[in-house]
């Protein structure tokens, strides 16, 4: 399909643009079709919605995007992928571009604060253990130092099971490249920032799997060693 086969970026014809978006937008009435929207990885919507509010400056085609958006938090499974995506970010630094049309500062406030709410109503734990339940993890908030420091201790919750749940991802042949490296990220935070951390983790015998990685020669695998090397020192001090 066309919106499938959507590259956007500065010099993406706005035209263009708009006749996929408007396309989108018809489909975002039906909550059964935004589903499967949502389900797909070939159409990765919400991404490229982020992407169309990063790059593009024209303005109908800005409001469009905010309208899908709209229709989009309607639906639980895309609130969750809009919050995770970043979109919030996007939607903020919209309100300092210069619009001719008054009112779309108000649709850009309205929707960064409708985004707000449902991040304020989901927990970062909770989008935490919701990433690990998909088996793909992303870089972004819930792997920073910050969100660790917060919510470290409630890693204890359910017998220690998001931790768990690293090391299967860890040791998963299935894992891409960017959930090994986020894995051996978390769990060397894990390590230095819990009291029972090195103890823990050596229970799961994931030090082994994490000096294989750094001596991995896959040519996609860069971030990969140098995240396991940074896991394997704080294991190891």
């Amino acid at each position: 399909s066309v919106w499938s086969r959507l590259r956007i970026g500065k010099n993406t014809p706005s035209p263009h643009l708009y006749k996929c978006v408007f396309a989108m937008w018809t489909l975002s009435f039906d909550p059964e079709i935004t589903k499967a929207l949502r389900d797909s990885k070939e159409y990765q919507v919400v991404q490229k919605i982020r992407e169309i509010l990063t790059y593009c400056r024209v303005e109908k085609v800005i409001r469009l995007c905010l309208t899908v958006l709209k229709n989009f938090l309607g639906v639980k499974s895309l609130c969750e992928e809009i919050v995770k995506a970043g979109v919030l970010e996007a939607v903020q630094s919209l309100e300092y571009e210069k619009w001719r049309d008054a009112e779309l500062y108000d649709d850009i406030k309205d929707m960064a604060a409708q985004i707000s709410t449902e991040m304020n109503e989901m927990s970062n734990f909770e989008r935490y253990e919701r990433e690990l339940q998909s088996s793909k993890l992303h870089w972004g908030f819930i792997h920073s130092s910050k969100f660790w420091a917060e919510n470290v201790m409630k890693f204890e919750s359910n017998d220690f099971r998001a931790l768990k749940t690293l090391a299967l991802l860890l040791n998963d042949p299935k894992s891409d490249s960017t959930t090994l490296a986020v894995a051996c990220h978390d769990i060397g935070e894990f390590v230095t920032l819990h009291p029972l951390g090195k103890q823990k983790v050596a229970k799961l015998q994931v030090k082994e799997k994490v000096i294989e990685l750094m001596g991995s020669t896959d040519s996609d695998f860069r971030e990969v060693r140098r995240e396991a090397l940074l896991c394997c020192q704080k294991i190891m001090l």
